[in-house]
């Protein structure tokens, strides 16, 4: 089987759905029932995985700023649709994998991932011509598609609810975790600690900054905590800049009591699973997602987490995950507390959280979705 991916959303350093792909084609490439893996990325050819990842790695050492998704809408579209057809001509015995219902020419058969439904569901948080060409493009690409992959059951619900595509034409591919997220003991976490100049007790939230992930009231209402709480626990907030972030900048930069408030920007991807288990706790208030990544990351890592009761957030679900409101203050405040200050809750986290990690596993999902190609491939060629 021979597959052509669309990588244009592989902007450095990936997120979310970036971050999807780039594993998946790691594990791609691994899988024996898989030839050929091609990648489109906008450029005068077709590259390998290797050339991708290269290309990604040599630009996300220096990431001053966030390349979004939503630079996508910007690229002309005609130009990118006469290049993408003429590359992949020669390769009409290929299947192509779309994850950002860009749906470039293909004359063969094609299969979509969905990540999610923000632009669709909450066009608040993102740029207007964004959202248009989503809403333009995203039904023309399902009803072309010969299946469609996702990663929840809540995104597998909107898909449906949206556009009407039947459930057994969607296939949940969660995202895995890395081994690199573990519990890790105090000596293996210090150097880290001491680079970013951290305490050693911390509340972590991982996420870039833009306005679904809700960093605006998660400080709002962490500055009602006791002011003994806070000075102990620190609230540490790691993310490049995306979309829509000057008011969130504002609040961070006015924050006016030190050590109880750390903004490290885009730190290092080595450094992160030293981050997270150095931490006393995790919080990820997002208001919509359409898995939450950083929750098996923050759960392989023994964290004991506070997340929202929203989207696809409750799926993961178990006794490592407190649950609130994100946009009720007293609620979000009253939470916080309870994370700090509940020690049964903490220690049953710390206990459950990994084991429940380890069900996910890129090679896993990976797997799962090249049985799926392999039949879409076998019927159309």
């Amino acid at each position: 089987m021979k597959l052509i991916v669309n990588t244009e959303i592989l902007t450095p350093p990936p997120r979310g759905i970036g971050n999807y792909v780039f594993h998946l084609l790691q594990e791609l490439q691994e899988q024996e029932t898989v030839g050929t893996v091609l990648c489109f990325n906008g450029s005068d050819r077709l590259l390998t995985v290797d050339e991708v990842t290269a290309r990604l790695n040599a630009a996300s050492t220096k990431p001053k700023t966030l390349a979004c998704r939503e630079a996508l809408c910007e690229a002309p579209r005609d130009a990118i649709d006469a290049l993408f057809r003429e590359l992949t001509r020669p390769h009409a015995d290929a299947l192509y994998l779309e994850p950002e219902f860009l749906s470039r020419p293909f004359e063969g058969p094609m299969a979509a991932l969905v990540y999610d439904l923000s632009p669709v569901r909450h066009p608040e948080f993102h740029r207007q011509a964004y959202c248009t060409m989503i809403q333009t493009y995203a039904p023309v690409c399902l009803e072309r598609a010969a299946h469609v992959f996702t990663v929840s059951e809540f995104t597998r619900s909107e898909i449906i609810s949206s556009w009407g595509v039947p459930r057994d034409k969607i296939t949940i591919i969660p995202p895995g975790v890395s081994p690199a997220f573990r519990p890790r003991k105090p000596d293996e976490v210090e150097a880290v600690r001491a680079k970013y100049n951290l305490p050693s007790h911390y509340l972590l939230s991982v996420g870039t900054l833009e306005p679904k992930k809700n960093q605006t009231n998660l400080i709002a209402a962490y500055s009602r905590l006791p002011m003994n709480l806070r000075e102990d626990y620190p609230l540490v907030l790691v993310g490049a800049p995306g979309w829509g972030t000057e008011r969130l900048q504002a609040v961070i930069h006015s924050y006016h009591h030190p050590g109880e408030l750390f903004y490290l920007g885009y730190v290092d991807q080595e450094d992160l699973p030293f981050l997270y288990s150095g931490a006393y706790a995790f919080v990820y208030v997002s208001v919509y997602e359409g898995f939450g990544m950083c929750l098996l990351e923050a759960m392989a890592s023994g964290l004991p987490i506070l997340t929202s009761n929203q989207s696809a957030l409750p799926e993961m679900g178990n006794e490592s995950m407190l649950m609130t409101n994100p946009l009720n203050l007293n609620a979000l405040t009253s939470n916080l507390e309870r994370l700090i200050r509940d020690d049964e809750f903490r220690s049953k986290a710390r206990a459950t959280g990994p084991k429940k990690a380890r069900s996910h596993s890129w090679e896993t999902s990976c797997r799962k979705m090249v049985q799926t190609l392999c039949k879409i491939s076998e019927t159309a060629f």
